[in-house]
Order: structure tokens, then sequence, then C-alpha cells
């Protein structure tokens, strides 16, 4: 019965689970891009809003477990290795700083499916991890540093500025996504797609109020500051917005698995940014790294642009490997170098 439910899931993932990939990506693209263009401070609104990028792919990496939930551990490892050679070559030949320093969310999502490939035990086994891992970082938050140098791949004296112990903490408790929340995040989403069918219109009208009151509140509160200018809220991550993150999750998940079984929503997944996800971040990375601080439009026009402009190259992108003459070239790059770049099926 099981294998029968995740069968029919797993045929549903190219609609719903992509889609909500895209909408991160969409998110992601505003939060991040925003950095470079804001001399000033950013609405309120816009923050929060590009806030949820984060917790939605994280969410949504844990939820894809479930269909490897009855795999073989060493299938987990191999999986969170390849993604965490992937976080490695973005530091390195894209940002060009130091890896396994600052974690970015790629290291956190390999770190979680190694993590989640250990501790499977079932769904209220996964409810309860990803509340103990999210509650125990509130009581570590004393020892959060705000402040995150990022160290470049050439700097003198390097090597005595970084120390085994620093990484570690910021792995755990104040990097850019420490493992401490984020890891539950993967947790609850794996528990948030076992219980999918449960979600039904009660659930969604409960999540979608909570997540509007939370979000009011949150407009009404003092959030934290900017760090190294990038706009999100969660650093460090406070309860309310844990709650609201939450609530907007079950909300995405319950209402995009709603709308799939409709057949206005069956879209082709080759027009869904989500279904490359990992390539298209990776491009992302790049076109950050490479044009935002030259580009020569700033302040909300000059942002506006930017984005365009990312959106265009991506979907020109997926349109390229889509071609079949390129299909068949990419076919024939070694498994590794395919998992890596995201460009495996």
């Amino acid at each position: 019965m099981l294998n029968l439910w995740l069968k029919r899931m797993h045929l549903k993932r190219y609609n719903w689970i992509n889609v909500l990939k895209s909408l991160a990506i969409v998110l992601m693209v505003f939060s991040n891009s925003a950095a470079y263009f804001f001399s000033s401070e950013v609405n309120v609104f816009f923050r929060i809003i590009s806030s949820l990028a984060a917790p939605l792919f994280i969410f949504i990496a844990g939820a894809n477990l479930i269909f490897s939930n009855e795999a073989h551990f060493k299938k987990f490892l191999i999986r969170g290795g390849y993604l965490l050679v992937t976080a490695a070559c973005i530091d390195v030949l894209i940002w060009r700083i130091v890896p396994f320093a600052t974690f970015d969310v790629l290291y956190l999502i390999s770190f979680g499916i190694i993590i989640c490939g250990i501790l499977r035990f079932g769904k209220s086994f996964d409810l309860a991890f990803g509340i103990i891992f999210i509650l125990t970082s509130f009581l570590l938050q004393s020892n959060y540093r705000f402040e995150l140098e990022e160290f470049g791949l050439f700097e003198k004296d390097l090597f005595s500025s970084i120390s085994i112990r620093s990484n570690f903490k910021r792995a755990f408790i104040d990097g850019w996504f420490p493992i401490l929340p984020w890891i539950g995040f993967m947790f609850l989403g794996r528990w948030a797609i076992s219980i999918e069918n449960a979600l039904d219109k009660k659930v969604r009208v409960f999540s979608l109020i909570f997540f509007v009151s939370t979000f009011c509140l949150l407009t009404q509160s003092s959030l934290n500051p900017m760090r190294n200018n990038y706009i999100e809220i969660f650093y460090p991550v406070n309860g309310l917005f844990v709650l609201m993150s939450l609530a907007f999750l079950v909300s995405a998940i319950s209402v995009t698995s709603y709308f799939s079984e409709r057949t206005f929503f069956k879209l082709e997944s080759k027009y869904i940014l989500g279904r490359k996800s990992l390539a298209v971040y990776i491009l992302h990375c790049f076109f950050i790294a490479t044009f935002a601080e030259t580009f020569p439009i700033r302040e909300e026009l000059g942002f506006f642009l930017f984005c365009i402009l990312q959106f265009a190259t991506f979907y020109a992108f997926i349109w390229l490997i889509e071609l079949v003459y390129l299909k068949r070239i990419i076919s024939n790059f070694p498994s590794p170098i395919k998992i890596i770049f995201g460009l495996n099926n």
C-alpha cells in the first residue's frame, strides 16, 4: 500500500513540488539580488516575503526524501556527498571564497540528507526531530555571532584566520544556514509530505489565516538587522518567524497539492524552473557574483531589470538543455558531473 502511494506521489511530484521549487527560486532571486541594489532601508513587507525562500527550499528538500525513505543509507550518503561537492565548487569557482567556512544553503541540505538518512523512524519521529532541532537552536542563540566574515581564496594569512572550532560553530550555530535550526525544517518537510492526504480544506483555511496573522505580527515587530547587506530576517531565526514560515509551508503544500489534481494545473515540467532547480541555483550564483556589483542601473529600477534578466536567462537555459542534440551531449557526460551540476533528470 505504501509503495502504491509513493508511486502516485512521485507522479504528482513534477506538478506541485516543482511548482513550489519554482516559487522558491523566484523569492530567492529577489532576496539575493536586493543585497546589491538597495542603499537605503528595504520595505518591511518585501523583507518578510523574501525571507520565505530559504525555508521553502529546505522544507521541499526534506519532502523529497520521502521518495527515498526505503533506500539503503548508502544512497543518502552518496546524494549528500555529491551536493557537498556542489556547494564547495560554488564557493571556490564562483564566489572565490574558502569552502566549508560560511555554510550556505547547499551545505545545510547536504548535511540534512545524510542526517535524515540516519534518522528514519517514521513520521511521528520526523515531527519530533523537527521540533527538537528548532527548539535547541533557541537555547544556543546566546552563542550566535552576527558578524560573518568570508575568507577569499588568496588572502594573506588565510590559514591563521580560520580554525576548525570556528568553522564547526558556523556549521551548527551561526553560519549562513546552520544545522540548528534549519535541519528541523527538513524533518518537518518529510513529515508534512507523509500526511499530505490529511491536508484538507479546514487545514488550508486555518494555515492561511495563521500565516496572514503571524505575517501581520511580524510587520509590527522589531525585525533583525540585515546581515552583510542581505535582507532576510532570519539572522538569527526567532519563534515568530518559525511559526509564520511553517504556516506558509503547510499552506503552500496543501494549496498546490489541491490544484495539482485539477486539469488546469497540469503544467509541463520543462516549463517549470523547479525541474532543474540545482542547475538554476548555480546559474543564479554565477549571475550574482559576475554582474550584480557592476550592473549599470541601481536602486529599484536596476533591481527589477536585473531580476528579469535572470529569469530570462534561466528559461533560455532550460529551453537549450531541452533541445534534442544538447540532451544527447549531456547524456554522455559522466554521471558525477551531471549530478554535481544539476543536469541529471
